[in-house]
């Protein structure tokens, strides 16, 4: 008995190490131990999963899953696809802590969040989520959510959406006002959403509401939304002051209407701080819609970015872009969408993508549509997409549209 009662004793006070790594396929084993040789399931590896594990899932459908299994600060979990964006899910939800999802093509489905990020210190890294078959009503929806709903509320925070490619979300018109279904929907204070490139989504490209306050948006490339490009607000359940946000180097071009936007007229908002952010093509030519409770903006533009391939999806500058060297170096990232260091020249360029300083080849053919064996696989270069109205050359005066109304829904993501 008394041996018993050490063994007892020390499985509690010493349990196993989280394995190293996990492997999962489709067909894997409800099970197993989760080895190279033996994969298993995705509701297995969460199950096994902790500090310092790393899941890594070969190609194939997945359906989709729930993520509980918590990381800490020094030792994080991450689920890694295999080959990039090869793995697909319908949709991810991650309730875990320190947890990083990186890799994976996410989308193709009716799921009101396809990658929705619940977990404090939990961050999205390099998927593509994508053509969500959702109509602008009900309750809202959203590409990527950083919704920190926890305990019956809004209590999330620190969480970071990075370098991810979010296109297609909603279905239906983007030339009606949508304000319930977003690109990328930030619900908690502190979260950094930064080198993404965001386009047609039929609500605001970047939104927050409920009680975002205090989150950092850089370096984003937003094109083509049936709404605003970037907004920020807040009201509803959890709402706070909508406040500390700094939202810099951001491209935004052929969104429905102002580039960035501070949202709405009963809300609380600011101050915040706008640096640094261009827009183009987009329903207003003034940048940033206004700013409120002393917010500052400086450093504005309404220039054409000179995309490499615009109507192809290639958001790359071309040289003499006036984004190239123009942006503020405070809370840039080091590195940009496509991996690339940054600066690459005497400044921060702003979106996505930093220029790597190389001469643009006069053949247009070639830059727009790259034979696929010059793409490497990290290069995050975009598929081609259809030729989009993107608006004027320049967007149009504020005095020539009436200011659009939009009702925010109770609850939106």
């Amino acid at each position: 008995m008394w041996r018993a009662s050490l063994a007892a004793f020390v499985a509690v006070a010493f349990p196993s190490p989280a394995p190293a790594a996990l492997h999962v396929a489709p067909a894997g084993s409800s099970t197993g131990s989760c080895v190279r040789a033996a994969p298993c399931t995705v509701a297995r590896a969460d199950a096994l999963a902790g500090p310092g594990t790393t899941v890594v899932m070969v190609d194939g459908q997945y359906g989709s899953a729930t993520l509980n299994a918590s990381g800490t600060g020094a030792a994080r979990v991450r689920w890694v696809s295999a080959a990039k964006w090869g793995a697909h899910f319908e949709s991810i939800q991650v309730n875990g802590h320190f947890v990083d999802v990186e890799g994976f093509d996410v989308g193709d489905s009716s799921a009101r969040i396809l990658l929705d990020i619940n977990g404090n210190f939990s961050r999205a890294m390099g998927n593509r989520v994508h053509d969500q078959q959702v109509r602008c009503g009900g309750d809202g929806a959203a590409g990527i959510a950083a919704d920190g709903w926890r305990n019956g509320g809004y209590n999330g925070h620190h969480q970071e959406i990075i370098g991810n490619l979010v296109e297609d979300i909603g279905i239906g018109p983007r030339d009606v006002p949508c304000s319930l279904v977003h690109g990328i929907y930030t619900a908690v204070p502190y979260v950094t959403v930064a080198n993404n490139i965001v386009r047609r989504a039929i609500g605001v490209g970047i939104h927050a509401w409920h009680a975002a306050a205090y989150n950092t948006w850089v370096n984003n490339t937003v094109v083509d939304s049936g709404s605003h490009g970037l907004m920020v607000g807040n009201g509803d359940t959890g709402a706070s002051a909508g406040r500390g946000f700094y939202v810099a180097n951001n491209v935004a071009v052929g969104n429905r209407y102002y580039a960035i936007a501070e949202c709405c007229d009963s809300s609380v908002i600011g101050p915040n701080t706008y640096v640094d952010n261009l827009g183009w093509a987009n329903g207003y030519a003034r940048v940033v819609q206004s700013t409120r409770s002393r917010g500052t903006e400086t450093g504005s533009l309404n220039a054409d970015p000179l995309f490499v391939g615009y109507a192809a999806g290639d958001y790359r500058l071309r040289a003499g872009s006036p984004a190239i060297d123009s942006g503020s170096a405070t809370d840039a990232p080091s590195t940009d969408y496509a991996g690339t260091a940054r600066p690459q020249g005497t400044g921060v360029d702003r979106g996505a993508y930093e220029s790597a300083m190389q001469p643009v080849p006069p053949d247009r053919r070639a830059l727009d549509n790259p034979p696929a064996d010059e793409i490497p696989e990290s290069s995050g270069a975009l598929p081609p997409i259809a030729p989009t109205n993107a608006g004027g050359a320049g967007g149009v005066s504020e005095s020539a549209l009436q200011p659009p109304v939009l009702t925010i829904a109770s609850d939106g993501p």
